[in-house]
């Protein structure tokens, strides 16, 4: 009697250490999931992230490149319109003044 009582109570504490040991393995395993799902959420982050900079300063420097282009434009006009001129000042230097039209 003695004895089956302490046997019972023997398994009764190793089921018991064996439980306790079960739910701390998977705390210990949740814990690690945690981690690496917040690992990983940087990782996105960061990529986008990265990917948002990339995007913008493309941008940037298609918006600059279009800012060169009009530039151009502008001083090719500014450089039409001069030679224009010139020839509009040419011609009335060599009519004298006339208008032939």
């Amino acid at each position: 009697e003695k004895k089956e009582k302490k046997e019972r109570e023997e398994r009764r504490k190793r089921e018991i250490e064996r439980l306790a040991a079960e739910r701390q393995q998977r705390k210990k395993e949740e814990e690690e999931q945690r981690r690496l799902r917040e690992l990983q959420e940087a990782a996105e982050r960061r990529q986008r992230e990265k990917e948002e900079e990339q995007r913008r300063v493309r941008e940037e420097q298609e918006e600059e490149e279009r800012m060169m282009r009009r530039a151009k434009e502008i001083q090719e006009e500014r450089r039409r319109m001069e030679k224009e001129a010139e020839e509009e000042r040419v011609r009335i230097r060599e009519t004298g003044g006339e208008d032939d039209e």
